[in-house]
């Protein structure tokens, strides 16, 4: 873990050290989207997956005409859900919510096509997460309840990657795109041998500007 933050932190000192070298002004947006989230890692068990959401804002920095380093700061929900059945039908669904302010590093390669109107990307980066909440909520046939989950780490750390499409307007560009977050440390704190790690896909619509 402490190697990840220090990786974090040489990347936002090259970031910052790269604008007195950059003729070009950073770009700045907004982004949002859906997430679709699930637990993975050699303990998780089964699980279906969760509907969640992000949105935030970026800055990107250029190191050339195609490479970019992409820091970033999302408000993001992840999660699972699994359903149990007994007796007489009864059933009964444990759902684990978390939100997290996420904070990837992405190194951003943008493919130029001449004469064209849109323009592909391909990104990929470290991401680390501060725990905002988690909670799990248990409803069944008789009763719906809601507690705080407070095995859940304070950080999560992960890696992302993934690819998109941007559409210049104007002097604007809004971006489609589809990343996946591979959480690569266990975000349950109630042993240290457990390995559950958080999956996400996320698709999101980004307008710089």
């Amino acid at each position: 873990m402490k190697r990840f933050t220090t990786i974090l932190c040489a990347l936002v000192i090259l970031i910052l050290s790269a604008q007195t070298i950059n003729a070009q002004p950073p770009g700045f947006g907004l982004k949002g989207g859906l997430n679709f989230s699930n637990f993975g890692g050699d303990d998780a068990g089964t699980w279906d997956s969760r509907t969640g959401f992000s949105f935030g804002g970026f800055a990107n920095s250029s190191f050339s005409e195609i490479f970019y380093i992409q820091p970033e700061i999302l408000y993001t929900t992840k999660g699972a859900a699994t359903t149990s059945a007994f007796g007489a039908g009864d059933r009964e669904t444990r759902t684990l919510k978390f939100s997290y302010l996420e904070i990837p590093i992405l190194g951003k390669i943008t493919i130029p096509f001449s004469d064209s109107n849109f323009q592909p990307m391909l990104y990929a980066g470290p991401y680390m997460a501060l725990k905002l909440s988690s909670k799990m909520e248990i409803e069944s046939e008789n009763q719906d309840t809601e507690s705080s989950y407070d095995e859940a780490r304070a950080t999560d750390f992960g890696f992302v990657f993934g690819g998109g499409v941007g559409f210049p307007v104007r002097e604007n560009i809004i971006g489609l795109e589809v990343r996946y977050n591979m959480g690569l440390t266990s975000f349950d704190d109630s042993d240290d041998n457990l390995s559950i790690k958080h999956n996400v896909v996320m698709v999101m619509v980004s307008f710089q500007i």
